[in-house]
């Protein structure tokens, strides 16, 4: 399952994540309150640029992916989004 992760980033970014962090980045109060619950079901283009901006990173960078390891063999793209295969950002 493909997974927004913005706890792994934050931490690696030295960043405590909280709903004002969100409202002071000019995240809506409902894309904030999403954020923090991590009721993540679904983001649109531009909160994915906005968050990208913030974290000074790339789209890539915002995912984690876990699940079948059919999607995790060796040679697989999604591969480079499991935690367990990456080094520290």
């Amino acid at each position: 399952m493909l997974k927004l992760d913005l706890n792994h980033l934050a931490r690696v970014r030295g960043i405590h994540l909280s709903w004002g962090w969100f409202r002071r980045h000019h995240f809506s109060h409902w894309v904030a309150a999403k954020f923090m619950k991590g009721d993540v079901k679904s983001l649109r283009i531009k909160e994915i640029q906005n968050l990208c901006m913030v974290f000074r990173c790339t789209p890539s960078d915002l995912f984690t992916w876990t699940g079948s390891t059919s999607a995790k063999s060796y040679d697989h793209p999604l591969k480079a989004l499991s935690r367990d295969s990456q080094a520290e950002m």
